[in-house]
């Protein structure tokens, strides 16, 4: 159930989910924004997760403001069941610097949602780059962003790999979530 009226998906709907830490990397999505923006995408990039280190909050929020981009760029703080804004959404983006396991990957691949990610140890494991998502250094991250964007037959081809994406250990989650 989305039940923010903030989320809106009537622009191209980018999410970035996990705690507000240093290692996530939120803090550097507003410059990624504004670079996004200034090519002219129209985007909403909404940032989901729990703000246990108020510093880190205090530093994207500076951040979004900036750079100008309150319009754009919208923390929706932690949600309790995140999965149906990752659902609705055109692409997850993740900036982290590093993930041990990056679950979320496998949740949005579920749900049949692309990826572009920075290009940490293990996103090589859970992303086929070009088939699943675009894996990208954080300098390539808004040209990576846009060529998905922009680039329709790429798009289609992520979107058509990762339609079939399935989980044998999670079908009723799989089920679930689909409906």
């Amino acid at each position: 159930l989305i039940d923010d009226s903030r989320f809106d998906i009537t622009h191209f709907t980018i999410v970035s989910l996990g705690r507000i830490h240093e290692v996530k990397r939120f803090y550097l999505i507003p410059e990624i924004a504004a670079q996004l923006k200034k090519s002219g995408v129209d985007f909403h990039w909404y940032i989901f997760g729990s703000a246990d280190i108020p510093y880190e909050l205090q530093r994207l929020t500076d951040a979004i403001k900036k750079n100008g981009m309150e319009e754009n760029v919208i923390y929706l703080g932690g949600k309790a069941n995140p999965y149906p804004y990752l659902k609705a959404a055109n692409l997850l983006v993740s900036i982290s610097k590093s993930e041990a396991c990056p679950m979320i990957f496998n949740e949005a691949k579920i749900m049949h949602v692309p990826i572009v990610s920075a290009d940490f140890g293990s996103a090589f494991e859970f992303i086929n780059d070009g088939e699943t998502g675009i894996i990208a250094t954080l300098e390539e991250m808004p040209n990576a962003i846009m060529r998905f964007i922009n680039d329709k037959g790429l798009r289609e081809q992520i979107n058509r790999s990762i339609s079939q994406f399935e989980i044998e250990i999670g079908r009723a989650v799989q089920q679930e979530c689909r409906d």
